[in-house]
């Protein structure tokens, strides 16, 4: 509004004309910019006024609408600014936990909670995964460091068949164990669909029973449940009913082994929309950190400044897409330990990726945003994919060394065989060296011999470091 007044009042524009430059500057295209200056220029000149200080108030509008507030404006978001940083600086458990709740119906499409989740752990605060026992329906704080999920940001389980489990828990307390879950709750409203998320996501952990055991018992579990109900409802007392009300789920399938651990990130990933225990980019944290130039935070807040966008981060989803000329390209969402961002991949490209690509694998990505800066303003942040290879691949090829620290009171009798054995089961390229910290502030380096190395992988740094310690083995780039 002030730079409308300022065109009509010093340069005589009309207000339609005037809200033209207004709309000119406020999507900043800049190609229009220099017609809409020489016309205002021109026309203030002809009114009388100082060209010198004309031109100076011209400059002072663009900057203005690049980004700019009028004084009520700042005022009150400086205000807004200080409560928040006062309420995370003396309540941070309660204000992340806030902030995930305002998330916690949008996990499968929101990048902020990812964000949000990454910050809580940054503070030092823990994300319990989803209980039946212990969740409420959003977020909610469990202790001075601790939020737990909650259960309504889980795919399948309505607001129905929540309100009755909250309530049956409420009413009479925890369930002791899954037979005690099975005969409290309405199956009719917490049906099959609502049970198989609730396993997928972790929530029945706590009944300690394996996933796979549970998930692949539920349709026996609830044929016996109705078997019971229809006893029930005759008032009959059946010898079968009486068994099965004390063991929903057959023996055979407490035999059943475990899903693998990729099965469960992805089982989890599926109903969560987010990965709850296991992330598979947190053993690669640091490895990120080196190869990556930014994050997708900074890309989406328009903070990257430079041309290439290098991220490793994990491929979460991905579909093939038609244009409306008819062309074919890829569409798919990537992750990293700070948000999610929709890349697209186009022709050639895609073609080469498409049957390779794989979900829940880390990645790791080269590309760009439009005009090879940020997208326009409002609009959703995009990567143009470039190229994009295994995580694993690209640590190998860009690993230059390898740091192995040991203190020295790690050393017992048998320490140097059992790191010889882990050193040969982990042999290939990339040279190393094994660093000795004594207590008397002195090193011993040993460097590994000509031709010898081991391999640059999150397997590799697993293996050895069960021997050496938590992150005592570092790959430098």
């Amino acid at each position: 509004e002030q730079v409308m007044q300022i065109s009509v009042r010093i340069a005589g524009f009309s207000m339609s004309e005037a809200d033209e430059m207004r709309k000119i500057m406020g999507k900043k295209e800049v190609s229009k910019m220099p017609a809409q200056e020489k016309k205002f220029l021109e026309r203030a000149a002809r009114r009388g006024y100082d060209k010198k200080k004309v031109e100076e108030l011209f400059s002072q509008m663009k900057t203005f609408a690049e980004y700019g507030f009028n004084k009520s404006h700042s005022t009150a978001y400086a205000y807004l600014a200080y409560q928040t940083a006062f309420l995370k600086a003396h309540y941070p458990v309660y204000f992340m936990s806030a902030h995930l709740s305002s998330e916690a119906d949008k996990t499968s499409t929101s990048s902020k909670i990812i964000q949000y989740i990454s910050e809580s752990k940054r503070m030092g605060i823990e994300i319990l995964p989803p209980d039946i026992n212990q969740s409420r329906e959003n977020f909610h704080v469990e202790s001075d460091c601790a939020i737990r999920f909650g259960l309504i940001g889980l795919k399948n389980v309505g607001s129905a068949a929540l309100a009755i489990i909250l309530r049956t828990r409420e009413e009479g307390g925890p369930f002791r164990d899954f037979n005690d879950f099975v005969r409290r709750v309405d199956l009719s409203r917490v049906n099959k669909s609502v049970l198989e998320s609730l396993v997928k996501a972790g929530a029945c952990d706590g009944f300690g029973l394996k996933r796979r055991s549970l998930y692949e018992g539920i349709g026996e579990v609830l044929r016996r449940a109705a078997v019971i109900g229809r006893s029930r409802a005759r008032n009959q007392k059946a010898l079968f009913a009486e068994a099965i009300e004390n063991d929903y789920l057959p023996r055979e399938f407490l035999e059943l082994e475990e899903w693998p651990e990729n099965e469960m990130i992805k089982g989890e990933k599926e109903i969560a929309g987010i990965y709850l225990t296991r992330n598979p980019l947190e053993k690669y944290s640091r490895e990120i950190a080196k190869v990556s130039n930014t994050s997708i935070q900074a890309v989406q807040n328009k903070e990257f400044k430079g041309e290439v966008i290098k991220l490793g981060g994990v491929v979460t989803e991905f579909a093939r897409r038609t244009s409306k000329k008819g062309d074919v390209y890829g569409e798919i969402y990537f992750e990293d330990l700070t948000g999610r961002i929709k890349v697209l991949c186009f022709k050639e490209r895609w073609a080469a990726l498409e049957k390779e690509l794989k979900a829940d694998l880390p990645y790791f990505l080269e590309g760009r945003t439009r005009a090879g800066g940020a997208d326009a303003e409002n609009e959703e942040t995009t990567i143009y994919l470039e190229n994009l290879q295994e995580l694993e691949g690209t640590l190998k090829k860009k690993a230059r060394k390898i740091v192995i620290t040991i203190d020295y009171e790690q050393i017992d009798e048998g320490f140097n065989e059992r790191l010889k054995l882990r050193l040969e089961k982990n042999r290939d390229s990339v040279p190393y060296m094994v660093v000795i910290n004594h207590p008397d502030q002195a090193r011993v380096v040993i460097n590994s011999e000509p031709g010898q190395g081991l391999r640059a992988t999150a397997s590799m740094k697993k293996d050895i470091e069960k021997l050496t310690g938590p992150n005592s083995v570092e790959i430098l780039f």
